[in-house]
Formats: C-alpha cells, structure tokens, sequence
C-alpha cells in the first residue's frame, strides 16, 4: 500500500500518526 499515488502516501503520512493514537 506503500506504492500507490504520492496523494496517497500524503495520506498515509498523516494516517501513522493517528493509527497509534486511536489504538
């Protein structure tokens, strides 16, 4: 999932951060 569009990868940037703060 780390291949997909650089929009994409924005998202994701901004999606680690909160993946562990909702666990």
């Amino acid at each position: 999932t780390l291949n997909v569009e650089p929009e994409e990868g924005r998202k994701q940037l901004t999606f680690i951060p909160l993946a562990p703060a909702c666990v």
